[in-house]
This record gives structure tokens, C-alpha cells and sequence, in this order.
């Protein structure tokens, strides 16, 4: 809700704007070339839109709309955590720790030939090995950088609209 009235407060004061309206007066001043070769010099004007469009998304109130919630969600989580802890008080299982789930049976057949002794509690525990980490990691790392370049691909692609 209050992320539509951040957008409606930026519709509302778009004009007002000393960014964007320079922008859209600026009918003699000309810009580079938006590609290599073959392309001409484009009025600084035909960007107008494009400014006003992102005056409407990052205006003043949107830096009040990203404190507000980074505030509410650290209230939202310590108030789950508070509620959390009083179920487990009521229901009498707060002794109880989350590592005490059960495994699904085919993680256990999976791990059952990889154990390994734990030298602090001295039982024997499943271990991922260290090449399967890796391509985990690597697994993980590659998809990041997909999306990332993706992003930035088709960041590229819209500044050229």
C-alpha cells in the first residue's frame, strides 16, 4: 500500500520536478550516438519520458518507503521470533532443537556410506565431500552470474529504446 503511494505521490509531483523538466526543455542541446556506427546525434529532449518516468519511481518518498520497510520487516522478524519462543514455551518444547528433525529417507540412503566421526560430540555425523561442495559452490556461483549478466543485458537493451 504504501509503495502505491509513493508511486502516486511521484505522478502527482512529476511536473515539479527540476531534473526532468530540464530534460524535456532542452530542445537544442544534442547527445551522443546511441550505437557505434551509422547513427546520428539525438535531442536531449527525446529522452522527456524516460525522465519522467523515473522521477515516478525514484522520487523523494521512495527513500522514506525503503526505510519503512527495512524497519518493518526487522520488527516483523523479531516479533515472529518473540511469537515463535512463546509456542515453544506453551508448548513445552522449547528444550527441543531444530536439528532433532528427521531425515527424509532418501537423504539418509544417500549419506549412509559418508560418515564421519564429530570430534566434539564424538558421533558419527553425514558429511558432504569436499568435491561435491565445490560444484555446489560453482553451481551456485554460475547462476548469480547468469542473472547478473542477464540483468545487465537487458539493462543495455532498454537504454537503447
Amino acid at each position: 500500500m504504501l509503495g502505491l503511494l509513493c508511486v502516486f505521490y511521484g505522478l502527482s509531483t512529476v511536473e515539479d520536478d527540476d531534473v526532468s523538466t530540464e530534460v524535456c526543455d532542452a530542445d537544442d542541446t544534442l547527445i551522443c550516438p546511441q550505437c557505434d556506427h551509422n547513427c546520428d546525434f539525438t535531442r536531449l529532449s527525446a529522452s522527456c519520458g524516460l525522465a519522467r518516468l523515473a522521477y515516478v519511481f525514484h522520487n523523494p518518498m521512495s527513500v522514506i518507503y525503503t526505510v519503512v520497510v527495512c524497519v518493518w520487516s526487522a520488527v516483523y522478524f523479531q516479533s515472529w521470533s518473540q511469537y515463535r519462543a512463546e509456542l515453544a514455551y506453551k508448548w513445552r518444547v522449547y528444550q527441543c532443537e531444530e536439528q532433532d528433525e528427521v531425515m527424509l529417507p532418501e537423504f539418509q540412503q544417500r549419506q549412509k556410506k559418508k560418515l564421519r566421526v564429530n570430534p566434539v560430540t564424538h558421533m558419527e555425523e553425514p558429511v558432504v565431500p569436499t568435491l561435491e561442495k565445490v560444484l555446489r559452490y560453482l553451481g551456485c556461483w554460475l547462476t548469480v552470474l547468469f542473472i547478473v549478466s542477464g540483468g545487465a543485458v537487458l539493462g543495455q537493451g532498454c537504454r537503447k529504446l
